[in-house]
């Protein structure tokens, strides 16, 4: 890779449960999937689906997608802040936007 592998971002590793749950970073290659996350100044519920799944999707391989959907939302909000490190998006107001609206999510979801 040569040069290239100065500009490389690391992955990041958290727990969740208790277990290793791997975020590396976004690349050029996932551009069309970090685009359809947004449409304008809003958040496309598919295509933030889309991204979340594909983390997902790097750490349980051996579930297919009904399984990964089942995947508690509990998790989505340390998810997106790993996501949003190791990418560097922290000053993205919409990335902001949509950490606001998963916290409030999960605060009503802890009220039931």
């Amino acid at each position: 890779m040569g040069r290239l592998e100065r500009f490389l971002a690391k992955e990041e590793i958290i727990q969740l449960n208790g277990e290793d749950f791997k975020v590396p970073p976004l690349t050029i290659g996932d551009l069309p999937l970090v685009l359809g996350a947004y449409k304008g100044e809003t958040v496309d519920p598919e295509g933030m689906y889309s991204l979340i799944m594909r983390y997902l999707k790097l750490n349980f391989p051996e579930e297919n997608e009904e399984q990964l959907k089942k995947f508690p939302f509990v998790y989505m909000s340390d998810i997106m802040n790993a996501i949003i490190r190791v990418n560097g998006m922290t000053q993205d107001e919409r990335i902001l936007r949509i950490k606001e609206k998963i916290a409030a999510r999960q605060a009503e979801k802890e009220k039931t």
